[in-house]
């Protein structure tokens, strides 16, 4: 009589053991027990979510496998991604994946492009506040022709501290990388490099040590709330560039605008397991210019 194989049944909290305990706390592996069961039973009794009737211990066993494949990816090496362009801004944009990468190795191209989009605006906001404090109204008022593209404006302050800059190599230069922009966009950038070599020509070093600040308090965050938390956050970022049109309309939001969960029942038991960590990152990184001036004793 020959030896009858007996299947194993499925067991979610030994698996969710030996699958994430490296990276989850015992508190967070029990809510993803939870999560994932709570998931797991609305996916069974619903046919339009289950048209193959899986049983309830395979459809856990699929969740699960599709969060540990996530934050476990076979390829985690972020890629060298470029900066967006932003022509009206005297700060040019520099590669911000490759400080990011090194923070927080265990990212993915996508939170990594987040982290950078968030990182970038902090500098530009923070670099310009520096700038700018303590100078009179009117030269501020100057460099506001740039920032709103005053066309008539720009071009006469152009001619009065830079005559013929329509021959300057640097304004030619600009036009030639942006052929399809309109005029205003070339007289913005050209225009606010000049204003600033006029009136602020420290401004390589206050961008350099602006980016080194933000920097340091980036690093002074993830050592606060933990690794573990920045991967919840990361793991939203990548979960949400899944959604489709999600990277075309990244670019359209504000660079801190909280991402909103997914709606879909098969991505409840990730926000049921991240939700309030994650939050609390977002929160964190959407301040990170005041964090700055605190840490710095620039406002008290």
């Amino acid at each position: 009589m020959s030896a009858t194989s007996t299947v194993q049944p499925f067991d979610l909290r030994a698996e969710v053991k030996a699958s994430l305990s490296d990276i989850l706390s015992p508190h967070d592996q029990e809510a993803l027990i939870q999560a994932v069961s709570h998931d797991a039973a609305i996916i069974v009794q619903d046919p339009s979510l289950n048209a193959d009737d899986l049983p309830l211990e395979e459809v856990q066993r699929r969740l699960l496998q599709r969060l540990v494949d996530q934050l476990h990816p076979t390829d985690s090496s972020p890629k060298d991604l470029p900066e967006p362009p932003d022509v009206s801004s005297p700060i040019q944009p520099v590669n911000l994946a490759k400080d990011m990468s090194e923070i927080f190795p265990g990212f993915d191209e996508d939170a990594i492009l987040r982290l950078s989009h968030i990182f970038y605006t902090h500098l530009e906001n923070l670099t310009g506040e520096r700038l700018t404090r303590g100078m009179p109204d009117e030269q501020l008022d100057e460099f506001g022709y740039f920032v709103d593209m005053d066309e008539e404006r720009m071009t006469g302050w152009l001619l009065q501290h830079c005559p013929g800059f329509d021959n300057d190599k640097g304004f030619q230069e600009i036009c030639a990388q942006h052929p399809d922009a309109p005029r205003p966009t070339a007289l913005a950038e050209f225009g606010a490099k000049k204003w600033l070599e006029l009136n602020r020509p420290d401004y390589p070093d206050i961008v350099n040590q602006t980016r080194g600040d933000l920097m340091s308090a980036l690093v002074l965050l993830q050592a606060i709330m933990g690794e573990e938390a920045f991967q919840a956050w990361a793991h939203i970022q990548r979960a949400r560039a899944q959604e489709p049109g999600e990277r075309t309309n990244n670019h359209g939001k504000a660079p801190h605008e909280p991402f909103p969960l997914s709606p879909e029942p098969a991505d409840k038991f990730t926000a049921g397991l991240l939700h309030g960590q994650w939050r609390v990152v977002d929160e964190a990184l959407s301040h990170l210019t005041e964090i700055v001036m605190l840490l710095t004793g620039e406002v008290e």
